[in-house]
């Protein structure tokens, strides 16, 4: 099932949802989101039952970037017992500025070297940097 709907993330649950990939291009953001909830109330819905959804598109017009923010994470053992924990961190105002000249300049090193990767038929392994968006507008396609 394809659709279209905007301005409705409270009728989606994102509990879960891991980011396949993304993608800033022309004052746009675009996020492809898997294991996304559909909740009954969607306008698109017409099953009216909560469904999974993958390579579900997110796109926010004009992003405007409010933060970077240093992921944290947490390390076990096969024992499941936490071995390593490490709190996100916001970086400060003074830190953002140099992070977002390393982010631009890696978009344009990324861009050329996924095409001279795409040229040479190999498979591109991407990494991420988490940034945090002020959200005034969203389009969401499954």
């Amino acid at each position: 099932m394809k659709y279209y709907t905007e301005n409705e993330l409270q009728n989606f649950r994102f509990e879960g949802a891991y980011i396949a990939e993304t993608c800033a291009v022309n004052g746009i953001f675009e996020m492809i989101l898997d294991n996304v909830t559909i909740l009954p109330q969607n306008s698109c819905n017409r099953d009216i039952r909560e469904m999974r959804a993958n390579e579900l598109k997110l796109k926010i017009r004009e992003p405007e970037i409010t933060a970077f923010v240093e992921e944290g994470y947490k390390v076990y053992d096969a024992d499941g017992n936490l071995k390593e924990k490490k709190e996100a961190l916001e970086l400060a105002q003074k830190e953002n500025q140099s992070a977002l000249k390393d982010v631009e300049e890696n978009a344009r090193n990324i861009q050329k070297w996924e095409a001279e990767t795409e040229k040479a038929n190999l498979v591109p392994l991407r990494t991420s940097l988490l940034t945090v968006y002020s959200l005034t507008s969203a389009v969401l396609t499954v």
